[in-house]
């Protein structure tokens, strides 16, 4: 089936066996997930190493990902201890992070979203940061400033996997038009 997409979507496919299965359960779609097993159990897969023209990179929990590309969209996806994208040695001509309001406090320190976002945007020699905020939209900060992004309002209301989709519709807006972050917003 993973090939069946792939080939589909012109992807190309490379697939590396965990040497766990691992579950993400949530008491409610709102809740920091528990993971099994617990992180310091999980045998680590090897690193991927990615080179290309545009990448998005999701952080994650068995393994990593060493990516060199002229454009990346990075969320870190993690809510117990997420990373910088440089941290590993990864390197973009243009990166942008979009992560949520755990992951930009935890990655800074800071308590303010706004200085939260800038710093992390320093930090990570970042184009531009976008904040998810759930229901309160979005901040993004760029060279032009912080602009807050509404949210869009919605009779249904299912968050797993939303970030997901914001991380990879706004990685195909980006990629299409390829204009700096300020204009495309």
């Amino acid at each position: 089936l993973l090939e069946a997409v792939a080939n589909t979507f012109k992807i190309e496919l490379s697939v590396s066996e965990s040497a766990d299965t691992i579950l993400f359960d949530y008491d409610h779609g709102l809740s920091v997930p528990l993971i099994v097993p617990p992180l310091h159990r999980v045998k680590s897969a090897p690193t991927l190493n990615v080179i290309g023209s545009k990448v998005l990179r999701f952080g994650m929990v068995d393994g990593d990902a060493v990516v060199k590309a002229d454009f990346v969209v990075y969320d870190p996806q993690s809510a117990h201890s997420p990373t910088l994208f440089r941290a590993n040695g990864s390197d973009a001509k243009r990166l942008v992070i979009v992560c949520n309001r755990r992951e930009v406090f935890l990655l800074t320190g800071e308590e303010d979203v706004g200085v939260a976002a800038a710093k992390l945007r320093a930090q990570d020699q970042a184009e531009a940061v976008i904040v998810k905020c759930g229901s309160h939209g979005a901040l993004l900060v760029s060279d032009s400033g912080q602009q807050h992004i509404p949210a869009f309002q919605t009779n249904r209301v299912w968050p797993l996997g939303s970030g997901d989709i914001f991380a990879a519709a706004f990685f195909a807006c980006w990629a299409h038009f390829g204009q700096p972050i300020a204009e495309a917003s």
